[in-house]
């Protein structure tokens, strides 16, 4: 008993510290030299004589705003007469890290979209990642949204992470315009990640299992896990109308972008987003 007493009593202080595991929170330097990747991605097609995508992420210094990090995405379509065609444009900054079994995520965020697209189907998505056993998986996200005020994101997230992701996504698709027009722009400052401390990392675990929905945000389907056979899934909007109801594991693939809260007897409700937009 007294090998596994000071055993606990060494590990908990570092375990509960909290400090800071990313390398330049705030993104204040330029060029990002200090562990962060920027990665961008664009494609065109169809008929349309001129097919516009753009892609970038720099570091915003000297405006109005705080340094901070800006991803920035457009994509345009134009002619002089009717054309059809397909613009996107994708930027990606994260960072690599050694794992951290529970983390506390903190961001200050504020994003702008600016649209001329009628007659087209659109989707714009800003979404927050993380990476577990190897794979980027989306714990936060707003889409087809202006807010021009700065607001704080926290995340809990009660799993091994070896990665956080700030991923932008723009698409324009149409079938018969003069000409369309979609900008995107998504500014983050001051993240940080901490480990949690042990009574922490349970408070996370105990609202973990109280559902099992992933991914949450979605775009497409969003799958229910662990769920015993025969249960009713009840999906209900923001004024409380049923729009959904199933015994599948699979819920929102018919939904509309937007906010909804999943029911199942038994469970307590959790508040899910899907994102996208599609006019």
């Amino acid at each position: 008993m007294r090998k596994y007493f000071v055993f606990i009593v060494l590990v908990l202080p570092i375990y509960a510290m909290g400090e800071n595991v990313i390398f330049n929170p705030g993104f204040d330097m330029t060029p990002w030299d200090t562990g962060w990747t920027i990665e961008t991605d664009t494609a065109t097609s169809g008929s349309c004589a001129s097919r516009v995508a753009q892609a970038q992420a720099d570091t915003d210094i000297g405006s109005s705003l705080p340094n901070c990090c800006r991803l920035k995405t457009y994509v345009g379509l134009s002619s002089s007469g009717w054309c059809g065609g397909r613009a996107y444009a994708e930027t990606k900054v994260y960072q690599i890290f050694n794992e951290i079994p529970s983390c506390l995520i903190k961001a200050q965020i504020k994003y702008f979209w600016s649209w001329n697209a009628s007659m087209c189907g659109w989707i714009d998505t800003a979404t927050v990642d993380v990476q577990i056993n190897g794979i980027w998986q989306t714990v936060w996200g707003k889409s087809c949204e202006n807010d021009t005020n700065w607001s704080e994101v926290s995340i809990g997230v009660n799993d091994t992470i070896t990665g956080i992701m700030f991923h932008l996504r723009t698409l324009i698709d149409c079938s018969s315009i003069y000409g369309a027009s979609l900008s995107f722009c998504f500014w983050v400052d001051d993240v940080s990640i901490n480990e949690v401390g042990i009574e922490e990392s349970k408070e996370l675990e105990m609202k973990s299992e109280k559902l099992k929905a992933f991914p949450n945000p979605f775009i497409n389907g969003m799958k229910i896990r662990d769920l015993k056979l025969g249960n009713i899934i009840q999906v209900y909007d923001m004024t409380g109308r049923l729009v959904e109801e199933t015994k599948e594991n699979i819920i929102g693939k018919n939904l509309p972008p937007g906010f909804y809260f999943v029911k199942i007897k038994g469970y307590k409700p959790i508040k899910v987003i899907k994102l996208g937009c599609v006019k």
